[in-house]
């Protein structure tokens, strides 16, 4: 693996339009994006079976550290297009701001599917 993979609920139309952003953030391909439900990440990454990793985005980085959450989605931001994407990824990290970032990730996540529409015609603001 050369450059991270973000792992995140393919099922869920929220979290994909949320790769579909990320996506088109990142023209230059500085990450990998699999579903946790893809026969490829199956085969390639079975560790994210475990339930620990259940329930919200982890991006695996090529030296093998594991960030969930709010963490993953923090340094996600930092490979992305645009220096107020790096800039708020970098925030989010900061000891403070961590904290509070945590909460938000975790409401965030027990309510996405209150966020998502019926299919993946809506688009994040």
């Amino acid at each position: 693996m050369t450059k991270p993979v973000v792992i995140y609920d393919g099922e869920c139309p929220f979290c994909r339009r949320a790769i579909a952003w990320y996506r088109a953030h990142d023209p230059a391909g500085h990450m990998e994006y699999l579903s946790r439900q893809s026969p490829e990440r199956l085969r390639r990454y079975p560790i994210f079976d475990d339930p620990k990793y259940q329930g919200s985005i982890q991006l695996l980085m090529p030296e093998g550290a594991i960030f969930s959450g709010a963490e993953a989605t923090g340094r996600t931001l930092t490979y992305l297009h645009g220096w107020r994407w790096r800039w708020l990824g970098a925030c989010i990290q900061w000891p403070g701001i961590r904290s509070l970032a945590r909460i938000g990730y975790r409401w965030i996540a027990k309510n996405r599917h209150r966020f998502a529409c019926k299919d993946d015609s809506c688009r994040l603001p």
